[in-house]
């Protein structure tokens, strides 16, 4: 059976057929759990260092190595609620989201501190570092990949080249 040029991903054992739309994604390097629980829409906040001005899809890629206090973390709550060591996918971009704002980490806190919805809030503190001078990007619309895309990951946003996506490629 013949692969549409939307089911196709740049990967090195299937065919250039001259015929697929070739684009540049946003990609952002996660180390696992955190990557697995933005795609999976439990993480709707990430919390950087670092701002950036850029707003749009960006693709999640599950760095390859899960540090020592990270597998810690999975036993502890929340962790536990939604991750399991032996689903993690690792090396792979994962899915997608959306980057709809960045924010200061302090006002982020004041508006959390502020929401109704309590338990949410603290499972989100407990997946961020909301320490003073950091930054708060707000994700939205999480997109599971059906299969993970092996790749080496970078730091701070880079970019992947591939083959165009079709809706039905995403969980």
């Amino acid at each position: 059976m013949r692969r549409s040029q939307f089911e196709l991903f740049d990967h090195p054992t299937l065919p250039n057929l001259g015929m697929h739309h070739r684009e540049e994604w946003k990609c952002l390097s996660l180390l696992q759990p955190w990557a697995g629980l933005v795609v999976d829409g439990f993480k709707k906040q990430d919390t950087r260092s670092w701002d950036t001005d850029y707003r749009g899809i960006i693709y999640i890629h599950a760095s390859k190595t899960i540090p020592t206090a990270a597998r810690k973390l999975l036993s502890q709550w929340p962790f536990n609620l939604y991750v399991r060591e032996e689903g993690l996918i690792t090396g792979a971009i994962i899915g997608r989201v959306e980057l709809v704002k960045t924010e200061r980490s302090e006002r982020c806190l004041q508006k959390m501190k502020l929401s109704a919805n309590t338990d949410q809030v603290n499972e989100e503190f407990h997946f961020g570092d909301y320490s003073p001078n950091r930054f708060v990007w707000h994700l939205q619309n999480p997109q599971k990949l059906k299969e993970p895309i092996p790749v080496t990951g970078a730091l701070q946003l880079w970019t992947y080249k591939s083959f165009q996506l079709s809706s039905s490629a995403f969980i």
